[in-house]
């Protein structure tokens, strides 16, 4: 007997993580309910609760479009948002500028070799007038180059917003701002050609880590949401969006723009059924014991009749707010619990036990 065949049903069930960025099985058993077709039609906004599985379907995104460049923001970037706020711009403004100079050249330098000859040579001679070069980090070449321009005016677009400008460092280097208005234009102008061809799309995650309750974390979110959809105004072409920006509910009802009320049709809601989370669970358990996912709870959850009269299954969807991320928890507990107890499925009194330890989870 081999030693996979001879450990029980609860030693065999694998639930995965909850951190879906970590989680090296997610495109195996991840539960599309029509929300990558609706990415995949041109959704710029991404909403959901905390929980709501937005990292799981920015994770599974990324290995679904091509090309796709992940934003995938640290401190040192954040960093690099507040200095601009900081030189005199108003911070909203600011913001949106910064956002969309970010996603210009992460666009840019994900699909360079994809270009024509003609494409690149324009691009990289407005990369080389801005003082940036093809071949240098993205991040690091524009700190460099903010450090060294005392004002930059972003172009406006008729009818849809006007640049502005911020103020960078020190005066003596003088003023580059009709250079680099002619050299973003000229990159703008090379993205909104490729895009026919190659429907390149960024997408931008983690904005949550941004929040601290000021304004100016708020400005930040703002100027991201701002930025994604004055970048689909621009870089116009087939679906998907040209970027993707994935946000938490509570953080979408916070920030207030002049067009948010615009972007209504543009946002993909993250709302789970009871069914839809239960089956999140049922795919993982399927996969780790190769069973049918219909027969999934019946396997590995005790048939024995809860509070209530209810299933295993309804007991637990029930508690889990509408959330992935609470159900998925709570089945790891029950079978932490189930293990402990030497059972060989995940019994009721598992299941009470492992409700202690799941209220009391700093994620609740």
């Amino acid at each position: 007997m081999s030693e996979q065949a001879s450990k029980t049903i609860v030693e065999r069930i694998d639930l995965g993580r909850l951190d879906a960025e970590s989680d090296k099985n997610l495109p195996e058993y991840f539960l599309d309910t029509g929300t990558v077709d609706l990415v995949r039609q041109g959704k710029q906004l991404v909403v959901g609760r905390k929980g709501a599985g937005k990292t799981a379907l920015f994770t599974f995104l990324a290995t679904e479009l091509d090309p796709v460049i992940e934003l995938d923001l640290d401190d040192y970037v954040w960093q690099f948002h507040r200095g601009l706020a900081e030189v005199g711009l108003q911070p909203e403004r600011a913001f949106t500028t910064s956002w969309k100079l970010l996603i210009y050249l992460s666009a840019y330098s994900a699909i360079r070799d994809r270009l024509g000859q003609d494409g690149r040579k324009r691009a990289d001679g407005a990369l080389k007038a801005l003082g940036l070069g093809a071949d240098r980090g993205r991040i690091k070449a524009m700190v460099d180059w903010l450090a060294r321009v005392r004002r930059v005016d972003m172009p406006e677009v008729v009818g849809v917003f006007s640049g502005g400008g911020f103020e960078v460092a020190d005066p003596a280097e003088g003023n580059l701002s009709a250079e680099a208005t002619r050299a973003i234009h000229e990159l703008e102008d090379v993205l909104v050609e490729a895009r026919q061809k190659i429907p390149f799309t960024v997408m931008i995650d983690r904005l949550d880590d941004a929040w601290d309750g000021s304004e100016e974390s708020l400005n930040m979110i703002a100027g991201a949401v701002r930025a994604t959809r004055e970048a689909a105004l621009t870089l116009d072409g087939p679906p998907p969006a040209p970027v993707v920006t994935f946000l938490r509910t509570d953080l979408w009802d916070r920030i207030s723009f002049n067009d948010r009320n615009k972007m209504s049709q543009d946002i993909l809601f993250l709302d789970w059924s009871t069914d839809e989370l239960a089956d999140v669970v049922a795919l993982r358990i399927a996969r780790s014991l190769e069973t049918r996912q219909e027969e999934a709870w019946a396997t590995a959850f005790t048939t024995e009749e809860m509070r209530q009269r209810a299933s295993a299954r309804t007991y637990m969807t029930k508690r889990a707010l509408g959330r992935p991320r609470d159900i998925v928890a709570f089945a790891i507990f029950a079978r932490e619990e189930a293990q402990r107890s030497g059972n060989d499925v995940i019994e009721a009194s598992d299941i009470y036990d492992a409700e202690q330890r799941f209220l009391a989870a700093p994620f609740r």
